[in-house]
């Protein structure tokens, strides 16, 4: 076990991108790389001007087959569309490729002042076609980690570990891609999840109370604890999911519940009619003249109502962006 290697790896993957830290990461990933210059480059092909602000090379290298890889640091610019973004990404790394005969890249993308950011293996593959060459790049899906602070990242250590610790044989561009390809972890994630499935089906059908439950509904032990444990699991993998993306306990409303009688006013004017209804219905007057919102009408309100409560407090103070929830 290399412990250097370890806290490295730790951490660039666990805070927010650094150039410095991650060509220090560059240079003990590759054994032998050649480290390039750190020059910001702000000469952005104009299509990709509304999506890059600049980008620095951070090193070169080639393997023993000869195929040539670089190392890029692409700074992105802010509020645009995640899935053009990343095709457009995926585009300005090919030119880059294309344009120095190159083959393929690790790149990491990062935004300023935003905590998250992305490590991404992107390759040119060539195909012949009836119309000539064809030129193809990696799914960018496939073949990137999300890094940063609060991000789990477990995954991309793992997989990059044993390159990042092999010392004696510097790693070929296939082994690389293999590190960064989810195929593997998706493969071995099905096969815990099928385990823990067949775990959970196993103690359901030995369970007393299960199984008296069952018989009364009139189902089939054999099949219902099939069907449950499936639902279960699917459910369990839904909130972790949620949970993953930090959707869970974002709210909407004030955590007390209560508004001031200024701060009631100064939402209720800037309702509609329809909203200003739901408001009066929602929130009672308490005897220090302040608002507290009425837990037993909340539990009351169909799916139209609960939109309207809502929409409230959209723009306000209490309108807290979806992924800032615990993760």
């Amino acid at each position: 076990m290399n412990i250097v290697k370890r806290t490295i790896l730790k951490e660039t993957f666990e805070k927010s991108f650094d150039i410095d830290q991650f060509r220090r990461f560059t240079k003990q990933f590759f054994n032998e790389p050649e480290m390039l210059k750190n020059v910001r480059k702000i000469g952005i092909w104009r299509e990709y001007d509304n999506y890059i602000v600049s980008y620095h090379n951070i090193a070169k290298y080639v393997d023993v087959n000869k195929s040539k890889l670089i190392v890029l640091a692409v700074e992105l610019k802010k509020n645009t569309s995640i899935d053009r973004a990343r095709s457009m990404q995926r585009n300005f790394v090919s030119k880059v490729l294309d344009e120095n005969n190159l083959d393929s890249a690790i790149v990491a993308f990062y935004t300023k002042d935003q905590s998250s950011w992305r490590l991404s293996f992107v390759k040119l593959d060539y195909s012949f076609t009836e119309k000539g060459i064809n030129l193809e790049l990696t799914p960018a899906k496939r073949y990137s980690y999300l890094l940063g602070e609060n991000e789990p990242n477990h995954t991309a250590q793992a997989q990059l570990l044993p390159i990042f610790e092999n010392d004696k044989t510097n790693p070929t561009i296939v082994e690389i891609e293999n590190a960064f390809s989810v195929e593997k972890v998706t493969k071995e994630f099905f096969a815990k999840y099928k385990d823990k499935y067949l775990d959970l089906k196993e103690h359901l059908q030995n369970n007393d109370g299960f199984r008296k439950e069952t018989k009364n509904l009139g189902f089939e032990i054999e099949k219902f604890s099939e069907q449950f444990a499936k639902k279960t699991m699917g459910q369990l993998a839904f909130l972790y999911f949620l949970q993953k993306k930090g959707w869970l306990g974002v709210r909407l409303t004030p955590q007390d519940r209560k508004l001031t009688e200024s701060e009631y006013l100064d939402l209720f004017e800037k309702q509609d009619d329809a909203h200003k209804s739901i408001l009066k219905k929602m929130f009672k007057r308490t005897k220090d003249g302040s608002k507290i919102l009425d837990t037993k009408a909340l539990h009351e309100l169909n799916d139209h109502q609960a939109t309207l409560l809502s929409d409230c407090f959209l723009g306000t103070i209490y309108d807290i962006p979806w992924g800032t929830g615990n993760k």
